[in-house]
């Protein structure tokens, strides 16, 4: 192993590490208990050996404790300037690293752990390998999960501005959670005590927009039967939180801007101007600058809104807070349906390649995407079968991983280049072939049809030509032994299926 005398862990990128303070860790992104789901541990220069029995993860310092992972145990080591060494040739269990079947060893670059890559065990647990500041638990999470080093910071600025009432513009791409934000902050403030006023801005009309901003009074125009109370007056004393603030027309930028600069209203049809004591949070996943650069959003509208700007990073940068939330959304989902949570080893929370896949997975959506995909999930697992076909609610393409490269796990061999094509357009015919032709192995599949790996299992769920282990019966896999004697690789070859598959089947009906 390759240690520079000053590193306190292992870690591949010394230089950018000393410069950063990141080092490598692993995060708990699926496991059969959820109080284990989240938990990580920061990775000793040494290196880890990780089986069923050891190291144990922080917080709570347990180790994995899966039965179905081998005592023997995964060994992650330093591999110098190639990265690090994941080493499973010591072990019945079968490993993955981004989807790539780890038969012996496989060396991930420094480019790779930059972005993370994903380890799954037995198609039990997923785990995170990634480098990241070292983990600070806050006491109080403020409704917003995650322990990436980006929530973190996030829940750091909400405690700094929530007392004060400089107005405050969340930034951040769509289903971030923008809205959870600003109701940390109010629920910190000063104002806490009166309800936060919330309106969606993209959805105010123009030509209503006076009355549903400032109200009216009656007779003011046709259909105003009696006086109304606008958004500003019923967050008199309070928050009114204006989302999609960049979807709001000029016209209405002007009204705002005047209510906001004056601290004054005044309903439509109405003579005398009302003072509002109004904390103002407006949030946007538009480029605002750009907007007022086009004429389409006014500069100093802007400039009154961000008192303090707030950034909210998108779910395909803290990956390591994937696990976290999904098993937050599977709890809700599960108690609305009536479902009383026991942790049993039987039933793991998700199936550890759901998780996984979703981690190497572009959700545009985010965290409101990753939401309803668990309820689907949970709504599909709702009359207790053992196995779901969950590959279906896996979004394509594959993420992107901006600005290193796409992983390549090497294991001796080039990898060829990915040209991407429709799935639409891979017949019956193609699909089967290619699967043959590559030991039936997902990823190499998907590269070989040149299309994504979560798209080829969309493209699995629908034919009934190519086998799926979790359908292997005790009787076909000893018919099977006794025909190849007992050899797995050439086992999983006779009955059409992969060989770490075949070996996680295995392992679950209890025959190795």
């Amino acid at each position: 192993m390759h240690h520079n005398a000053d590193a306190a862990t292992l870690d591949p990128t010394a230089a950018q590490t000393r410069r950063d303070s990141r080092t490598l860790h692993l995060t708990v992104l699926s496991h059969w208990h959820p109080n284990l789901i989240g938990s990580w541990l920061e990775l000793p220069r040494a290196g880890v050996e990780l089986s069923r029995a050891e190291p144990n993860f922080a917080p709570h310092d347990v180790p994995l404790g899966d039965p179905y992972l081998s005592r023997r145990p995964v060994r992650i080591t330093d591999a110098g300037p190639l990265g690090v060494c994941i080493d499973a040739s010591g072990t019945s269990t079968p490993v993955q690293v981004d989807g790539v079947p780890v038969v012996d060893r496989s060396t991930v670059s420094p480019a790779q752990l930059a972005d993370g890559v994903v380890i799954e065990l037995a198609d039990r647990v997923a785990l995170l390998l990634h480098l990241r500041p070292p983990v600070t638990q806050d006491a109080d999470d403020l409704g917003l999960l995650g322990q990436s080093a980006a929530m973190t910071e996030v829940r750091r600025r909400v405690r700094l501005v929530a007392d004060l009432d400089v107005p405050v513009l969340i930034r951040g791409a769509s289903g971030v959670g923008k809205e959870l934000v600003a109701q940390a902050i109010h629920r910190l403030g000063r104002r806490a005590e009166r309800p936060l006023v919330a309106v969606n801005m993209a959805a105010v009309p123009t030509a209503l927009a006076g009355s549903t901003l400032f109200g009216h009074r009656k007779g003011a125009f046709s259909g105003a039967t009696a006086d109304h109370e606008g958004h500003f007056a019923a967050a008199h004393l309070s928050t009114l939180f204006l989302d999609e603030i960049g979807e709001c027309p000029p016209e209405v930028q002007v009204l705002l801007l005047r209510a906001l600069e004056t601290g004054t209203i005044r309903a439509v049809g109405g003579r005398e101007a009302r003072a509002v004591d109004v904390r103002v949070i407006a949030a946007t996943d538009a480029d605002l600058e750009t907007g007022v650069a086009d004429g389409k959003f006014r500069g100093p509208l802007l400039h009154r809104l961000a008192g303090f700007v707030l950034p909210v990073a998108p779910l395909n940068t803290r990956r390591e807070d994937l696990g976290i939330l999904a098993a937050r959304f599977a709890q809700i989902e599960r108690a609305a349906l009536g479902a009383v949570e026991t942790p049993d080893p039987q039933r793991p929370v998700f199936p550890a390649g759901f998780i996984a896949a979703l981690a190497q997975t572009d959700l545009p959506g985010n965290v409101r995407q990753l939401k309803n995909i668990v309820r689907q999930l949970v709504i599909l697992q709702r009359d207790g079968q053992s196995t779901v076909e969950w590959q279906a609610l896996i979004p394509s393409p594959v993420i992107a991983k901006p600005p290193t490269p796409a992983p390549e796990i090497s294991q001796g061999g080039a990898s060829a280049p990915v040209r991407y094509r429709s799935p639409e357009a891979v017949t019956e015919d193609e699909l089967v072939a290619a699967m043959q032709a590559n030991r039936y192995q997902a990823k190499a599949a998907a590269q070989a049809l040149g299309i994504s790996r979560t798209a080829l299992y969309g493209l699995l769920a629908q034919t009934d030509r190519v086998r799926k282990a979790t359908d292997l019966s005790v009787e076909d896999i000893q018919d099977a032994a006794t025909r190849s004697a007992d050899n797995p690789t050439a086992m999983a070859a006779d009955l059409g299926v992969s060989r770490p598959a075949l070996l996680r089947r295995m392992s679950a009906l209890d025959l190795r």
